[in-house]
Order: C-alpha cells, then structure tokens, then sequence
C-alpha cells in the first residue's frame, strides 16, 4: 500500500498556465542553497564565541569520549552528539561547529528533498523556510544537540515521503539519540504503519533506543539502563517557570512570515480535521515543551532552541501554508477564501496584540515595544486580499507574492539575529582570565574557579584532566578550608553558588576573614560581577 503521505491531498497538479520558471527548481534550489551558504559563512567568520555554555561542555566532552568511553552514552551530552562530535573536536571547536554547518546545510536539501517527493510546489522555498527560522540559523554552526537532530528528521522525512520504510524507520530512530523528548513523536510516526500491518518498520522505529540499551548495560551491568538514565536526567535541577513562556516566545523560534503560514497551515487543518505526522508533531513537541518548562519535573531550562529539532516539519508545514496563501489550495474542496482571510486577519491582531515587543538574548522579553513582526503580518494579509478577493491572480502578481515572502523571510533574520560577538558576561570572564594570566599564574598553588567560559579561554579540559593538573580546585564551600595559604577564590554570580558548587559569597568568603578581596569585575550591563579573593591565612 502506497504511503499516505507520500503525495500531499491539498495541493494538487499545478495548471499548465501556471508552470513558470518560480516553479522550476533547479535554478531557484541552486540560489536558495547559495543564499544558505553564504549565510553561513558569514556568521561563522563574524562570530568568535560558541553558541553558549551548554556548547563547550559538550565539545570538552567529546574530546574527552576517547580517554573516558562513557561519555559515549552520556544522556546529558546526547550520545549522537559525542559521536559524532568526537573525532573532530580532537583539532579544535571550530572543526566540529564546521560539520555542524554542513549538516545544516544537508538538513536543508534533504528538506526540500522532502517536498519535492511529496509532490509540493514550489519545493525550494522550503529551504529559505528551515534555514532562516532565526533559531535554525544562530545555532546553525553550533555543539547543539537540535541542529543534529534536526538532520535526521529531515533525511528520514524525505525516505518517508519516498515510501521506503525501513529506511525512514531507522533515520527517525535515531532522533532521540540527540534529543531525547522527540521519542514521543515515534508513537505519532508507527501508528498508521500498524494500522497497515508494516510491521518491520514499526520495529525498526526502537533500533536507536535498542543499540543505546545494549551498549549502556554492557558498560555498567545494569539491564534496566534506559529507564535508569530516563528517570535520572535532570530531574530537580531547574527551577519551572510560567505556562505562558513559549507561547510568548514562539515567534521568535519561527520568524513572522514562517510563523504566519505555519498558524495559517494549522488551523486551516484543524478546520478540516486533517492529522498529519508533520501537524501532530509539532503539536506535540510544543506541548511537551511548554508542559516540561511550567512544572519543571525534567531537566528543561525554556530553551528557544529546543524546536531546532522539528525545524524541517515547521518548514513543511509553512510551506504547505504557503502555498494555500499563494492560491494552490482546492477552493471547491474547502471553501475557502473567507475562512483563509479571517485567519490571516486575526494572526494579525494575534502578533500586534500579544507579539510586539523585543525578544533580549535568547531568553527574555523587553518592554520595549516593536511591531516590525506586525508589519509583516500585515504585508501577507493584504497580498492575500488582492490576490483571493481583488483577483489580482496572474502570474506577474504571485511573482510579487514570492519576492515578497523571500525578502520579508530573509530579511527579519539579519535585521534581528546578529553573528554571536561576546556578551557582557562573557566579555567579563575573558577580562578575568586575562588579569589572572597577566598578574596571578604561576604565583599561586591553587586556583577555585566555576565558570564554564573561563576553561574556555584556557583551553583547559576538565573533562579529560582534572582540576588539580591545571592548578584548579573545584568550588566547594568544604574544600575552602584546605585550599594553602596565596590561593585565589575566582568567584562568579552565575555558576559559583549553584549546580555542582555551593560557595556562597557573603558567608563562605566576603564574612571570612581567612580570605581578602583582591579585584573584581562587573559586566558592562552590570548584571554579572566576578570577585577575586586571595586566602591570606588559615583559620585557626
């Protein structure tokens, strides 16, 4: 039985009149890769620093899987990342954060690869929609674990669409190596295959979870591995936050245009009660996301970045929206029009009432008001009134509908995302770490320090060597007495007091009269402070 999938219903042969050159792929694909490309290049070259902290520890980690094996099944360090990551994090950060950006650029044209196989105009715009998602592009060159997964759901939907099973089976089982949430999407992917009796694929959708089963209880003996690692990871370690927290932030994940089709393709089978694996999906990981964050019973800090994942199913899903906004869409079938402008109309309102403010960082909202995504809305509205309503239905006019929607997609993502310079905080650690080569290394015996950015800057690897090989002494408010006489306490307010140490400033050092304060730092944006004390003698 052919997949159902395999051809997409809603959007049927295109109409000898319509086949113009903008449907044509081969030159539209080569510019859309060319503009990915260059993208990439010139972020790379204009950012100095990895994407964030989470990035070195795994890229410390993978240059450490060779000394110490078990890192291989690190469930915080993703086991298809330090596989991945190992070799060339053996030369260096940026080799590794290299092959990321060519797995980007893959998960790219296996997307668009996707598209076409499902029988989807203008497939090539798909690749604008997965690159320049503003979170597919800032961690595009990252040690992020999403980008990873991102490319496995990309070259398993194309097989999907291609209607070999096995094959696609075996690419989704592999999702959750790098992103463990995205197992909840395996149940949305094997029920229509039992439904039709496919059994051998539905198996082969556990080979990941299966081969990380064997190997993790052949290394520790223990047979239950799995659910032990499942139920260990995270739990407790951050605090929860508010429901409302990625339904604030999810166009910023997105981008207005692809937000705008992505909202536009979902009610729109919501209205026609149509479930898809791409609807379902992304449904679900925006629920167990938002779910994982407002109670807080799992190792989920809010992250933006965490959608990377499903990016190429948002990309489809826009594109489908896409091409319903553009006129492909069956009007007899659906009715349409009135339904379609009425939901473009209220994603306007919905952006200029609930979206029209900054997104600071990666993380938090300002009040700042901005109404640049309103605007856009607004552009797409209004194409769709003179195209559906006015009939202005030619093929001049749809080349203005694609300009537009390649130029506003493209376009948010440079006015909005810049190539990653050193925030305050990291600007901070780095002028630490240059007082203490310049004033402090080699005239002490031992150093505390906590700060993932300062082993960074020292290219030291406390995953492979331990902290006493560099003359560092781990943050811990016990070790504080032991620590000789001319030792530095290098303590910070981000990492110093919380998660594996526990030395709090007022009490541990600033009440002390053991310990002197030497030199402090305070970020430019003064929401970060690092404090240098010296111990000056031994309690008595």
């Amino acid at each position: 039985m052919k997949n159902k999938e395999s051809k997409t219903k809603n959007t049927p042969p295109l109409k000898s009149s319509e086949l113009t050159d903008w449907n044509q792929t081969k030159t539209w694909l080569l510019l859309s890769m060319s503009t990915v490309v260059l993208t990439l290049i010139y972020y790379m070259v204009n950012s100095p620093r990895p994407y964030d902290d989470d990035n070195i520890g795994r890229y410390f980690m993978s240059q450490a899987a060779f000394v110490k094996p078990g890192y291989f099944l690190d469930i915080w360090g993703r086991p298809m990342a330090i596989l991945l990551f190992s070799i060339p994090a053996q030369f260096g950060y940026w080799y590794v954060a290299s092959g990321v950006a060519l797995l980007t650029v893959m998960t790219c044209f296996f997307t668009y690869k996707a598209a076409q196989e499902s029988g989807r105009p203008y497939a090539w715009m798909v690749v604008l929609f997965v690159f320049f998602q503003p979170l597919v592009l800032t961690t595009s060159f990252s040690l992020c674990a999403e980008p990873l997964a991102a490319f496995f759901v990309a070259i398993a939907l194309y097989f999907y669409y291609r209607n070999k099973l096995w094959q696609a089976a075996l690419l989704f089982s592999m999702v959750p190596l790098a992103r463990s949430e995205t197992v909840l999407i395996l149940p949305l992917i094997a029920i229509p295959w039992l439904r039709e009796r496919r059994w051998v694929p539905v198996l082969l959708l556990g080979t990941g979870l299966a081969v990380y089963q064997i190997a993790g209880m052949i290394s520790t003996g223990d047979p239950l591995y799995l659910l032990t690692q499942s139920k260990a990871f995270g739990h407790g370690l951050y605090q929860n936050g508010p429901f409302e927290h990625y339904f604030q932030r999810f166009i910023f994940i997105t981008g207005p245009v692809i937000f705008v089709f992505l909202l536009f393709q979902l009610v729109s089978d919501i209205r026609l009660r149509k479930l898809s694996l791409l609807n379902t999906s992304v449904v679900l990981m925006f629920a167990v996301h938002v779910y994982f964050y407002w109670k807080g019973n799992v190792a989920s800090v809010g992250f933006l970045r965490h959608f990377v994942a499903v990016g190429p199913m948002i990309a489809l899903l826009a594109l489908d929206g896409f091409n319903r906004w553009i006129g492909f869409e069956d009007k007899q079938k659906t009715n349409s029009v009135v339904w379609d402008a009425f939901i473009l109309a209220a994603l306007s309102v919905l952006i200029l009432a609930y979206y029209s403010f900054e997104l600071v960082g990666q993380y938090f909202l300002s009040d700042k008001a901005e109404h640049l995504k309103f605007g856009t809305a607004l552009v797409l509205f209004l194409l769709f009134i003179l195209r559906a309503v006015l009939k202005l239905d030619g093929i001049f006019f749809k080349k203005m509908m694609i300009t537009g929607t390649v130029i506003l997609t493209v376009a948010y993502c440079f006015v909005k995302e810049k190539p990653l310079t050193f925030a305050p905080e990291h600007q901070t650690v780095k002028n630490c770490y240059d007082y203490y080569k310049e004033n402090i290394r080699g005239k002490t015996p031992k150093v505390m320090i906590a700060h993932t950015w300062w082993f960074f800057f020292d290219n030291f690897n406390n995953y492979t060597k331990t902290m006493e090989e560099g003359g560092y002494e781990s943050m811990r408010k016990e070790k504080l007495a032991d620590l000789p006489v001319g030792s530095f306490v290098i303590w910070d307010s981000h990492y110093s007091h919380r998660l594996s140490s526990n030395v709090q400033l007022r009490e541990d050092l600033a009440g002390d009269k053991n310990f002197q304060l030497k030199q402090q730092f305070l970020s430019s944006d003064q929401k970060f402070v690092i404090y240098i004390f010296e111990k000056v003698k031994q309690p008595s």
